[in-house]
């Protein structure tokens, strides 16, 4: 569980990073912006079931070397070790996911509830030539995932006939381009992966993609900008929240960017930045797929190596304690002075079941005076001044011996980190 939130953290990341520079370019060249980052949520959540049929082809590609990088080996490392120390953290952020995920998705469907119940309760109506729903309390606002429908809202017969055709044009290109079904998707991804970060502002930039462009398609047929902002102002002010629905006046934490992009020129040598940006998605996609869809959650390499070192993560079986294996004596000194003490060791197990020497590191301790007072530390890149504890467990390495990783069957080499305890009897 710690492997996969990790691998879909990096994976989710890098495709939010992918998604941003997409976007960039396309806005450069006059494109619209949504598209990116309803590929990079839909990839996202897709990646579990993805990896398992073009993890294997990725990893025998050219690209498969990204994973090497130093950040990735340190993450994967670190989630390896809090999954050692640590075994029920598993099971409980599997819960913690689960409830997450009921709390949202109870959530969207009240959300589906009141903009169909808006639907239904509404008056149907025609507005200057087009068919909208009268409100009371919402819009206007476009909803309906299979037929969009417009929610007008009555107090808008107050306002000037052109500012009306000016509402009017925008909602029904929301209608056009079915912007709805596209912020459901990016609903149900929260829904789905509630933990994730990227997910969320994913959701948050395809949202205000999606106006962005309408407010671009609206402003094309020779609107007024600045006029065009005047009204996004008024009806920011007097618009109630709807969920699920593509709207005039978003946020306002979004007005302020609509009201800039809207009024800002393109600057210049814009072809030669939009291909730097699509060269910086493009490198971003390599590296997400490499690093997360080729090594993450059990996903093996094509033809696993009996020379590499492999983390635990990227085994399908890590190595085991072999059954009647020596165990670190505990010191003397130590034990007499009713010491107790902690060692978490960092070594590499061979194809033939031994730790291979030279490769033991002390990586963090925990001490317990004769009082039961803790005492923690945590040792630096130097293997020099052991304490007793650790010394007990580089001398009984050599002595132990454990069943070797395997990846497809091949047994392979390991990096291990292991706890190993020295407790008293309790009287």
């Amino acid at each position: 569980m710690i492997a996969l939130i990790w691998s879909l953290s990096v994976f989710g990341t890098l495709a939010s990073v992918a998604a941003w520079a997409a976007e960039q370019s396309r806005w450069l060249l006059g494109r619209s912006r949504r598209l990116p980052w309803l590929l990079a949520i839909v990839a996202t959540v897709a990646w579990p079931w993805a990896r398992s049929f073009f993890g294997e082809a990725l990893a025998s590609s050219p690209v498969a070397g990204v994973t090497g990088m130093p950040p990735m080996v340190i993450a994967a490392q670190a989630a390896t070790a809090v999954s050692n120390a640590h075994p029920k953290l598993a099971d409980g952020l599997a819960f913690l996911w689960g409830v997450a995920s009921l709390f949202l998705l109870l959530r969207l469907a009240q959300a589906a509830r009141a903009a169909t119940s808006a639907v239904i309760t509404g008056e149907h109506s025609v507005v200057e030539g087009h068919s909208v729903v009268l409100s009371d309390a919402f819009g206007p606002a476009v909803v309906g995932w299979v037929r969009p429908r417009v929610l007008w809202p009555r107090w808008l017969s107050e306002i000037d006939p052109s500012l009306r055709t000016l509402i009017l044009r925008h909602e029904h290109e929301h209608c056009r381009a079915r912007d709805p079904i596209w912020l459901f998707a990016a609903e149900c991804a929260v829904v789905l992966m509630p933990w994730h970060p990227a997910i969320w502002w994913m959701r948050y930039r395809l949202r205000a993609a999606v106006e962005l462009d309408c407010d671009t398609r609206v402003l094309a047929d020779a609107a007024d900008a600045p006029r065009y902002g005047k009204l996004l102002m008024l009806l920011a002010q007097r618009q109630p929240s709807l969920r699920l629905a593509s709207m005039l006046a978003e946020p306002r934490s979004l007005l302020a960017w609509r009201i800039f992009t809207m009024t800002t020129l393109r600057p210049r040598y814009s072809r030669l930045r939009a291909m730097m940006f699509a060269a910086a998605s493009f490198a971003a996609v390599v590296t997400a797929c490499s690093s997360a869809l080729t090594h993450a959650g059990g996903t093996a390499p094509a033809a696993p190596s009996v020379t590499k070192v492999y983390f635990e993560f990227e085994v399908e079986e890590p190595v085991q304690t072999a059954p009647g294996s020596a165990a670190p004596i505990y010191p003397p000194e130590q034990k007499a002075a009713g010491l107790e003490g902690k060692v978490l060791a960092h070594f590499v197990v061979g194809t033939d079941g031994l730790v291979e020497p030279g490769t033991f590191k002390a990586l963090r301790g925990t001490l317990l005076d004769a009082t039961g007072r803790k005492i923690s530390f945590t040792k630096g890149a130097s293997d020099t001044d052991l304490t007793p504890f650790e010394v007990a467990v580089r001398d009984a390495l050599p002595n132990l011996r454990f069943v070797p990783a395997k990846v497809k069957g091949v047994t392979v080499r390991q990096v291990v980190q292991q706890p190993f305890v020295f407790a008293l009897a309790k009287k």
